[in-house]
Order: C-alpha cells, then structure tokens, then sequence
C-alpha cells in the first residue's frame, strides 16, 4: 500500500468511526483500537505526525458539521505515544529507509514463532488451509506452515510482502482482514502474529466467519523481546514513553469465538551478536538512534562488532502471550 492509498484508507475508517452511532458502544470500542493501530503503522508508510494529525482533524470536523454533540463525545486522538515518539524518529521515512528495516526484520526474527505454534496446537493434526494476517515478511507463516498443507500471508505492506519468499506451500498477497481474497468455508486455521492490535474490528471478524470453517482454530499471539538493557549497554538511552499497544489482545471478548486457552509467559533466548544486531535495527525507533550512533552506512557492522565485545552466544528474554479459539461461523 503506498502513503497516498494509505491516506484514502485511514480516512475512509476515521469517517466509519463517526458513523457508527453512539449506542453502539462495542463497536465504538473495537474500531478505536483498530485506528489507534492504523494511527501507529502511519510512520511505516512514510507519514509525518503533522500529515497524521490533519487527517485526524480534517475527519474530526466533518463529523462536527453533520453531528456537534454526538462527535463532541467522540472525538478520536492522536494517541500520546506516537506523538513522543516524534521526538526521537524522523518525522518521514524514505522507502530507502522503510526496505533497510524490512530487510533486517527479514533477515532474522527470534524463532518464537515455531516455539508459540508448536505449544499451541494439536501436535498431531495437519491443517489444510491456514491463514497468516499481518504476516510481515512471512516469518509466521513460515512456522505456520509446518501445522498445514498450505498457507496464505497477507499483510498491508507492500514492502514487507517484498521481502516475504513465496513456497510451494505459501503464497503471499497485500491485502486486509477486512476483506480477505478468499473463497467462503475455506480456511482451517488462521493466525495473528502481533497484528491483531492493527486488525481488530467488526469487519474483521466477519470476515473470519465467512471465510472459516466451522470450528476453524485461531490463534493469536505476540511476544515482548526485552531489548532497552541492550541498547542501554550499547550508550544508548532508550525513553520509556506510555503506550497502549495491548500485547495481549485477543477475541475473548468476541461472542463468536469459543476459548481454549489464554496464557502469558517468559522465555530465555540464545542469539548470535549478528542476529540481535538484525533484531535491533528491525524497528524504526531503535534503526534511527542506531545509525545516528553508530556511523551511518556501517552503523549494522559497528553494533554488531560491539555486541560481539561481551561473547559469541548472548541471552535476551522475552514475554510472549498466546491465546486460541475455535471460532463459531454459524
């Protein structure tokens, strides 16, 4: 999806927000968690918090024109955290600087993907379909595909879906949740690796009942690595900045959705100083303080020549929350 097309879309889910009418409290809830998701992915296509912010305000007043009193009561923010989070990144990325961080996330992601799938299903079924939203670079749906026959990853990004490498068992398409490229009863698994917090909405769980079998497994997971200690020894302070990204959000909420298990743990993993270097420079955050610190086009070379200071092998740990259901369609 580029900037331009991004734009039109979070418009357009802005003006479905200020139309949901106010009785419609749940609703209202779900949709404000997916905006305020779609509000932070905005850095990763290139959007400045002022472009941000007169989006937010331009949909803002049009709802003030067709309803004073009830978009006064609604009034949707720019959450506080992207707007901190403007000191410390540049307030527009190139696509030069979107594909480096695409690239080291692609390059290497702690294998708690495998781990969390591996506890959570049935070891011994095979499942026909699965389906990977918010795929990324197609990490998840890597590890997915070793519980199915075949998978399909989709992610908004078009960049990440660049760096995803296609299979005889996955394919890979830019898209939504909210309106799925797939044939009705078709699907026996899906997964959400750290994208529900983008994806929640009406739309998609409708989405999931049309294109699910009955009683088709979802799960949805995502993991906290615990990285400031490490850049903290590497000089680098990190800021702590409120937040309300929810790690473990899930459908338990959601009628639908039969549950199996919710459960919260930590784990301890052994890197190479090549690996947690990747990891470090996977996020926009950390890629920019990284390069300013480290010298530019040799920043990667550089930490990793530091990381490699305190030993070949390195521990990190890390939170990872997994909750799974089998969905009611009927």
């Amino acid at each position: 999806m580029e900037k331009a097309a991004f734009f039109t879309y979070l418009s357009r889910e802005f003006s479905s927000y200020y139309h949901i009418h106010q009785t419609d409290s749940q609703r209202k809830i779900e949709k404000r968690h997916y905006l305020n998701g779609l509000m932070k992915a905005a850095r990763f296509f290139g959007v400045s918090y002022e472009e941000l912010k007169q989006v937010v305000d331009t949909e803002y007043s049009k709802s003030m024109a067709a309803s004073p009193l009830a978009a006064l009561n609604e009034r949707m923010e720019i959450p506080t955290y992207i707007r901190l989070q403007e000191n410390n990144v540049e307030p527009q990325m190139s696509d030069q600087y979107n594909d480096n961080i695409s690239k080291h996330y692609a390059a290497y992601r702690p294998p708690l993907h495998q781990l969390i799938l591996k506890t959570a299903l049935p070891e011994s079924q095979l499942f026909a379909c699965g389906l990977d939203i918010g795929c990324g670079t197609g990490v998840s749906s890597v590890a997915l595909s070793r519980h199915c026959e075949s998978v399909i990853g989709i992610d908004p990004s078009e960049s990440m879906i660049g760096q995803a490498e296609p299979t005889e068992l996955i394919r890979y398409c830019v898209g939504s949740g909210e309106n799925l490229p797939l044939e009705e009863k078709s699907v026996d698994i899906v997964t959400f690796a750290g994208s529900l917090s983008y994806a929640k909405s009406d739309a998609l769980v409708q989405e999931l009942k049309r294109v699910c079998r009955q009683k088709a497994w979802v799960v949805v997971y995502d993991f906290e690595v615990h990285l400031n200690p490490v850049m903290e020894s590497l000089g680098i302070k990190m800021q702590a900045s409120p937040s309300d990204y929810d790690h473990a959000i899930n459908f338990s909420d959601v009628q639908q959705f039969n549950e199996l298990a919710v459960k919260k743990e930590t784990v301890s993993l052994e890197v190479t100083a090549e690996q947690l270097a990747h990891v470090l420079f996977s996020s926009t955050n950390r890629y920019s303080k990284l390069t300013k610190a480290f010298g530019g086009e040799n920043a990667f070379e550089n930490v990793e020549a530091k990381l490699e200071e305190s030993g070949e092998q390195l521990s990190i740990e890390a939170d990872i929350y997994v909750s799974s259901y089998q969905i009611n369609t009927r």
